[in-house]
């Protein structure tokens, strides 16, 4: 870039050293008296003084091309930045296809002129916590079909919609955590969320979440989320309702078991339906769950080839209700138990049943599984099930009728375990 004592040298001398060198350009034939005093006291027309004019001028050239060499270096590297951003939402089959940046123009047009729209550039907000800091209590908020690494902490009811482009492109938050805890962070009633993909959501603590559900969390709707490759799905507990439905849990779990595909740690009232919660990492279960009633239909919690232990551990007991799903331990589970019944010594102090009914439930690990390991503590009733691979129910005292027990998929009808959701049973694994 040159010596930078000589340009701090004669910085001070620059205006007036502009002038000098136009004149001896040619440029002022006609010196103003004025000029001609300040270039005698200078000693201008000494060799030194245009000595030092040169030399500032290549100081000054020299500069400039450094300029805009680190102007060009910046855009490559800002370059590189939304190319790398691209690349990190392709998935394989089980998920998403990449994920481009669509302009906010391509969006769907808000439903409510009030709506307040989100996007990385030409909408009402670029920042997430910004456009929920601005709504009004009930607002609603929508996110254009973009990478975005933006989140929230949402203490107020809004309706946050993430936007598909006409060919199918989500609004899709990447790696933003907010509060240290996750992209979205729930703490008031009646939030609804919806269309929205999130992932790689990471915390020091091993528990970033797609959502965290806070102190105050109540009645939280959660629509139509494509949630992968995070630390933990979801994180937390709602009191009233918690409603999850036609959503997608892919590929969370961190720490041996510590954070997991979907954590409910408690709650009143939960509703699972039309959900696939697949492939959970590092141990961690595909649902862990302490609410006081957890009712879960018309899903597939499958390992696939994930690293999981259970696919449920209802670790505080409560009042469980399993129909219409597909569930299926993986050759990587851990556990030859697919369910954990009140394990732990945080157990909810009533109102205890499990009922398990017209359930497709697939052990693909090796060896024989368990359906249930833990403790009766209300009423057990498993009816019209279909079991492959299972042999042992694990609780006595069960209320059993219209199961039937196949040894094998073939014996089933299935086909061989490919890894993929194509080798699941029925419409629910088709969805």
């Amino acid at each position: 870039m040159g010596n930078p004592r000589i340009t701090l040298r004669y910085l001070h001398w620059l205006p007036v050293l502009l002038i000098f060198s136009a004149s001896s350009a040619g440029v002022d034939q006609q010196v103003d008296p004025r000029i001609e005093r300040v270039r005698q006291d200078l000693g201008y027309y000494q060799a030194g003084a245009q000595s030092a004019i040169e030399e500032l001028k290549t100081e000054i050239r020299a500069l400039r091309d450094e300029l805009q060499k680190m102007r060009e270096s910046e855009d490559s590297r800002l370059q590189r930045i939304e190319e790398a951003l691209i690349l990190k939402a392709g998935h394989d089959t089980a998920r998403a296809q990449p994920v481009p940046v669509v302009p906010a123009a391509a969006s769907q047009p808000p439903t409510d002129p009030k709506a307040l729209s989100v996007c990385s550039q030409g909408c009402d907000f670029n920042n997430l916590q910004k456009a929920v800091d601005a709504a009004p209590i009930g607002g609603e908020i929508r996110l254009a079909p973009e990478i975005n690494g933006t989140c929230a902490v949402i203490r107020k009811p809004l309706h946050i919609i993430g936007e598909r482009s006409a060919d199918g492109h989500r609004a899709h938050l990447v790696g933003g955590v907010c509060a240290g805890k996750g992209a979205l962070v729930t703490a008031a009633p009646n939030i609804i969320v919806e269309g929205l993909e999130i992932s790689d959501i990471s915390v020091g603590d091993g528990n970033g979440a797609c959502i965290r559900l806070d102190p105050g969390t109540r009645d939280l709707t959660v629509r139509n989320l494509y949630c992968h490759d995070n630390q933990e799905g979801m994180l937390g507990a709602s009191d009233g309702h918690l409603l999850i439905e036609d959503s997608i849990f892919s590929g969370n779990g961190f720490g041996n078991g510590r954070a997991h595909g979907l954590y409910l740690n408690g709650g009143d009232d939960v509703l699972i339906r039309r959900c696939r919660i697949l492939s959970s990492q590092n141990a961690g279960h595909l649902l862990k769950s302490g609410a006081r009633v957890l009712t879960v239909e018309d899903s597939i919690l499958a390992a696939l080839n994930g690293h999981n232990s259970r696919v449920l551990d209802a670790f505080a007991g409560g009042k469980i209700i399993l129909r219409r799903n597909v569930l299926q331990q993986g050759p990587q589970s851990d556990n030859s138990d697919m369910i954990g019944l009140a394990l732990e010594s945080r157990l909810l102090p009533d109102g205890h049943s499990f009922r398990m009914e017209d359930n497709w439930v697939i052990y693909d690990r090796s060896g024989r599984g368990v359906l249930i390991r833990g403790r009766k503590l209300g009423p057990v009733a498993i009816l019209n099930n279909s079991f492959v691979g299972v042999d042992n129910l694990g609780l006595t005292g069960a209320d059993e009728s219209g199961n039937h027990r196949f040894a094998t998929r073939s014996e089933a009808g299935l086909p061989v375990f490919d890894g993929t959701l194509a080798s699941l049973p029925g419409k629910t694994a088709a969805k």
